[in-house]
């Protein structure tokens, strides 16, 4: 077993790091990074992503896709459309999103019923009530947002902020959205961060999330930064629940993927990194943990830093931390985790000569990733039999 350094805990650091130092990411958090490996796996991802030839990206969209498609050719705006990829932003953490966004598109006939949904004004109109002891129950013995609750009973969440007083006939917003969002494993978590956050656009922001951006210069920066800022350290003081960096950071690339807002520095504030990123690192051998790295430290402090110099130095080949994301993303979700018993590696991934294998779900849920070896060692990993070794610096 790998040592944990007491001092790397999942939520000990906020850097992104602005510049690359190799040697002091490798000191401080306990690592060996290959420069040459990672250049090789990026290079061969973004290559086949951006001009496919052997055909791996076929008919493998983003998640979202189908249905941000389906809201264009609907004839949405633009701002209708950024408050939804802002909302559903949310349900992405600890969860698959494939599952969410299939849901929505098999219920594309009841888009309609549910619109509202998405729209601040009308959720703020709805009622969101829970009782303490059932919502505890279902959480551990938690709450999300602890500061809502005050007695045993129902308690609406508007009154209590000044919001907007019921009609007594006003719709359930528990039911309602559960009905239409069928919240898997974790994704129920975000139906109060979901409330709130309409509440807080259609209070401050006149039901406006361009108007959200202006405050914010416009700064996909400024915004990123806004989004996870904890005022006094706290979850409860946020404006917006929910999201952290991955969530922030998934939120805006879909503003710049579909242009959905001329926003700037689309390129700076990070990469919404999940576990299916932190595998490629360590499977194709870019990053080799010293110590058990907690997913964010190995995700924003060790990968993101790698992922950023590298676009910034090959930005003239078109190199961008957005195609990065997507590329490694679907091969990730569609290509290694169905390869995750294979011998061989799927023929058509193009990461197919520079990876070891496909390394299966991790202890509580991959919130640490050991060395590869520890990997191995722990049957954690098929190792393919035709992998071969590409020298460093090749």
């Amino acid at each position: 077993m790998s040592e944990r350094d007491p001092e790397l805990q999942p939520n000990s650091s906020d850097i992104i790091y602005s510049s690359f130092d190799q040697a002091e990411i490798e000191e401080k958090y306990h690592c060996k990074i290959d420069m040459d490996r990672a250049e090789q796996v990026l290079s061969a991802a973004l290559s086949e992503y951006t001009d496919p030839e052997l055909g791996f990206f076929k008919e493998k969209n983003q998640a979202e896709e189908e249905f941000i498609n389906f809201l264009i050719q609907r004839g949405e705006t633009k701002q209708f459309i950024t408050t939804f990829v802002f909302l559903a932003s949310m349900i992405t953490f600890g969860s698959d999103s494939q599952i969410f966004y299939d849901t929505l598109v098999r219920k594309i006939g009841q888009y309609e019923t549910y619109r509202w949904l998405f729209v601040p004004e009308e959720v703020c109109k709805s009622k969101l009530s829970r009782k303490k002891k059932k919502w505890e129950k279902i959480n551990g013995g938690t709450t999300l947002f602890p500061e809502i609750f005050i007695t045993d009973q129902m308690y609406n969440e508007p009154e209590a902020n000044g919001f907007f007083p019921h009609d007594e006939d006003a719709l359930d917003f528990n039911k309602e959205w559960e009905k239409y969002i069928e919240p898997h494993g974790r994704q129920g978590d975000a139906m109060i961060g979901w409330y709130h956050n309409c509440c807080i656009l259609h209070k401050s922001y006149h039901d406006n999330i361009f108007e959200y951006f202006n405050a914010h210069n416009n700064d996909a920066e400024e915004i990123h930064k806004a989004l996870i800022f904890k005022p006094g350290g706290k979850t409860s003081n946020k404006e917006f629940k929910r999201f952290e960096k991955k969530l922030a950071s998934l939120f805006l690339q879909w503003v710049g993927r579909y242009e959905l807002y001329p926003l700037s520095n689309l390129d700076e504030f990070g990469l919404p990194i999940d576990l299916h990123l932190c595998r490629i690192a360590i499977q194709t051998g870019i990053i080799d943990c010293q110590i058990d790295l907690p997913r964010k430290t190995l995700a924003y402090e060790v990968f993101w830093p790698v992922v950023n110099h590298l676009c910034k130095k090959n930005k003239e080949k078109g190199w961008r931390p957005a195609a990065v994301s997507e590329a490694l993303w679907v091969i990730g979700s569609r290509g290694c985790t169905p390869d995750q018993t294979a011998l061989a590696p799927y023929y058509t991934c193009p990461l197919k000569t520079k990876c070891k294998g496909a390394i299966r779900k991790l202890d509580n849920d991959d919130a640490f990733y050991p060395s590869l070896e520890t990997i191995k060692k722990n049957k954690k990993i098929n190792v393919w039999g035709d992998y071969k070794e590409l020298p460093s610096g090749s």
